[in-house]
Order: structure tokens, then sequence, then C-alpha cells
């Protein structure tokens, strides 16, 4: 009997069909293995789908009667309450895998292979969307994400009573983002095809404190390359990208720029603050740079302050060792500054109060200023 079977058995058919279970429970585990808490059921899917798969493919060609039937059922359910217990997303996928998998299996007399393909691609694309789309869009997500937002915008200072500016394409990132930051604040959506003149008119008459705009080539204001293999994603400034922020400045706002940069693939890359600073300084041609620090500012041998001191006596500092350590790669950022078109560099003592309006206002500064 059993050669019998071996012989009738359409291996063909079955190795057809089992790929495409394969190939389905694999799109499926790699989608939703991004979270760590579904990756570590990923073996478990695999095994429960082709497990199943070949149970049902092979069992289809006995009679059972019903008491087979109950009794597979009822070992089933054994595994079930014998193992932990599972929340509802984790046992969705459960039945997902057991699912497709008997789909896949059983579905030989009605479904031809292109219509199987196209439920098994159908049910991939649901995934993909629950996971990308509806998960972003979530309560709890959005939530979370406008309480981070809100936090954000008030450790830096901007008010509720504030306005903001969005350029952002449409989609559920415009779209949640939208909702987190007018939350918070009032907010207006700008179309991301505006040219400069339609900008420079809408940013005018909305006055806003910030501007959110979609990291990418157009809108990066440092351009930068790796800094060494051994430091990860650390850059340093290659380009600057005045146009930007000349634009904003033009609509009398303040460009607040954080010290991150895209390389050429629009891979973001951390940049030291003080080098970001100078690079974006020299590139404008500023008549100032002000790098505020925790120290008073450039110390002689006595461990005075230096109110003001050239490019040449900060040099002569470096070699006799006065300037040590941790101040060097300040004092080299300086130095870049001032012989590349900044006509000085202050090094304010940022634990003083007002400190930046000491050093633009008053005779005497608030630290040490660098010339060339």
């Amino acid at each position: 009997m059993i050669q019998t079977l071996l012989m009738d058995f359409d291996w063909t058919t079955a190795l057809v069909r089992f790929s495409i279970n394969t190939i389905f429970i694999a799109s499926m585990i790699f989608i939703i293995s991004r979270q760590t808490v579904l990756k570590r059921f990923s073996f478990t899917f695999m095994m429960i789908s082709l497990i199943v798969f070949f149970l049902c493919y092979t069992l289809k060609n006995f009679d059972l009667n019903l008491g087979m039937a109950l009794g597979l059922f009822a070992i089933f359910g054994i595994i079930r309450y014998r193992t932990l217990p599972l929340q509802t997303e984790e046992m969705t996928y459960l039945f997902v895998t057991i699912g497709v998998a008997v789909i896949n299996a059983l579905s030989e007399d009605f479904l031809t292979v292109n219509e199987l393909i196209i439920i098994n691609i159908t049910i991939i694309l649901f995934i993909l969307f629950g996971e990308i789309i509806l998960k972003k869009l979530s309560y709890g997500n959005l939530k979370s994400f406008t309480d981070s937002i809100s936090r954000q915008l008030a450790g830096n200072g901007i008010s509720n009573k504030d306005r903001a500016a969005i350029i952002l394409p449409n989609g559920p990132f415009m779209a949640s983002s939208f909702i987190a930051i007018s939350s918070y604040m009032s907010a207006a959506p700008l179309n991301p095809a505006y040219n400069a003149d339609e900008y420079e008119f809408y940013l005018k008459d909305l006055s806003p404190k910030i501007v959110i705009v979609e990291p990418n080539s157009k809108n990066n204001v440092i351009e930068v390359i790796p800094e060494a293999e051994e430091l990860g994603f650390v850059g340093k400034p290659n380009r600057i990208n005045t146009n930007i922020i000349k634009d904003i400045l033009k609509v009398s706002s303040v460009p607040i720029i954080s010290p991150l940069g895209l390389d050429k693939n629009n891979q973001t890359f951390n940049i030291n603050g003080d080098t970001a600073a100078g690079a974006i300084a020299k590139s404008l041609k500023c008549r100032r740079l002000l790098l505020m620090t925790n120290v008073e500012g450039v110390l002689d041998k006595e461990k005075k302050l230096i109110e003001e001191i050239t490019s040449s006596e900060i040099l002569e500092m470096i070699n006799n060792e006065i300037i040590t350590e941790g101040m060097i790669p300040k004092i080299n950022t300086c130095l870049d500054a001032v012989m590349n078109g900044v006509t000085g560099v202050g090094i304010i003592d940022g634990r003083k109060k007002h400190s930046i309006l000491f050093e633009l206002f008053s005779d005497k500064g608030a630290g040490t200023l660098i010339r060339k």
C-alpha cells in the first residue's frame, strides 16, 4: 500500500507548493523580525509552518475518520495551553502561519499555482501594510510619538504659543508628524514642491519659530564624509549648503542646525559639535564664531584667562604644551575658522549667566577672543 502511495504521489506539485509555502513564511519572518518581541518566534513559526504543511499534504491522501480529526485537534490544543501565554499579535501570526500552510497544502483541487501565489502575495502585502503603516498610526504609537515631540520642543525653548511650518511629503510620517506637532503648537503644512519665492512668501506670512523638513540631499545643510571606519557613523563636514541657511535668515528667522549630516548615499552621520559649527562659520565667512564650554577660556601657564590672542600665539602655546588634552580639538577648530575667513572666534564660559551678551556687547567679553 505504501509503495503504491509513493508511486502515485505527485512530487512535482508537492515541491512547487512547498516552495511557495517556504517563501511565504520566510517573507513573513523577515518582515516581523524587525521587532525584538516577535523575532524570538522566528524558528517556531518556521517549524510550525513546515510541520503543518507536510502533515496536511501527506494526510490528505488518507481517509481520516472523525476520531482522528479530533485527536489532531486535541494535540494542538495541549501544545497551545502547555506553553507560555501568547499576546494577541503573536497569536495572530501563529494563526496566519498555520492557516497559510493549510491553504498551500490542501488547495490543489480548487486553486491553481498562479492563484495560490496571488493569495500568498496578498497576505504578505497585508502584513507589510499592517507593520509599516497601521502600526505607525496606531493610537499607542501616535501618543508616544506625540509626547516625545512635545518634550523635544519644550526642551529646546519652543513655546506652545509659537508656530511651526512642516515641509514633508504626503504619507504616514507627514500625517503623524502634523498631528504630533499641532497637538503642542500651531502648525501649518507647506507643499514640498514650492519654489524659493513661494517658500519666502509663506514663511514670511506664517513667521514660524521652527521649520520641520525631511532630511535629504536637497535640504541637508551639512554634507559629510566618514571620519574613520572604526568610528562607525561619525563624519566630518565636506560641504555646507549655505543657501538653506541664507533663505532662513532672509525671513528674519534663526536657523538651528543639529550636528548631523548626510553623505552621498543619504546616510546620516554624527558630527562633533565644534567641528560642525566651525565648518558652517567659515563657509558663511562669519564675523564671529562663539564656542561655549565649561572653562573660562584659554588660560596661560599661570592659569589666568587670556582675553585676546592671535593664531600664532596659540600655536606657540600648543608647542609649549600650555594648551593640552581636551582643549586642542576645540582650538584646532578655532584656528581653522580664523584662517578661512572668520574674523574672530570666541571661546566663552557657558557656566556664566548671559555670557553671550557679555561677549557681544561688553568691552571685556566673556572668555577668549582668537583672531588671525
